[in-house]
């Protein structure tokens, strides 16, 4: 079983010395529930596919720096755009289904079902 911790979990600060900018997190939010996740692959899979899309990221700047065709560039745009709408609605719909089976556990921590719907919209 893999374990993960919600979404609203608190980070200080993160920093990737690769990467342009630093992820904080808000801190003013309840206290993280830590879960197994009965489908144990989900985190890995996710982490995966986030690792695929930073490659293909890094793939655009290397264009870009290149010179290369507007319409390369815009084709791959596309395809890491909708790779990251994939992955955050797939990490969404987890976290429904987690939801929807720990009501109780979900609440103590501050979701519902209702908050989870209205973050799904905001996906789109």
């Amino acid at each position: 079983m893999a374990q993960v911790f919600r979404s609203h979990e608190q980070v200080d600060e993160v920093e990737d010395p690769g990467a342009d900018v630093a992820v904080v997190a808000s801190s003013d939010r309840p206290e993280p529930a830590t879960v197994s996740l009965q489908r144990g692959g989900e985190v890995q899979d996710l982490v995966r596919r986030l690792s695929r899309i930073e490659g293909q990221i890094r793939g655009i700047k290397r264009m870009l720096q290149e010179g290369r065709d507007c319409r390369d560039l815009v084709t791959q745009f596309a395809a890491v755009s909708r790779a990251l709408e994939q992955a955050a609605l797939n990490y969404v719909t987890s976290e429904l289904v987690w939801c929807v089976e720990q009501p109780e556990e979900a609440a103590e921590h501050g979701y519902s079902v209702e908050e989870l719907r209205k973050l799904l919209g905001r996906l789109r």
